[in-house]
């Protein structure tokens, strides 16, 4: 049997105290997600963060009908937007 693919989008930290790397922007998963998806026999994938990015991932495996939010409210998406949320269908 076939291992499912698992998306699990990525969080975006940007780093305020550590002056070596102030502000840099890191994506980046808890890892009990990726755990959990492991123990559920699937393979997480971490998604990055870049709207065109994901556009191009969910084109590349067939997805025709993409629309991306910065929230479940649906509201407009922007890099600043905490959340990413995509509704995809073929």
């Amino acid at each position: 049997m076939k291992k499912p693919i698992i998306g699990i989008s990525a969080s975006m930290i940007f780093e305020e105290k550590d002056e070596l790397f102030l502000g840099d922007k890191y994506s980046c998963v808890a890892h009990s997600y990726v755990d959990a998806i492991y123990k559920s026999g699937g393979i997480p994938v971490v998604l990055p963060i870049l709207k065109d990015e994901l556009v191009k991932m969910f084109k590349n495996i067939g997805f025709s009908n993409i629309e991306i939010f910065g929230d479940f409210k649906k509201s407009e998406w922007s890099k600043e937007s905490y959340n990413t949320v995509i509704k995809a269908w073929k």
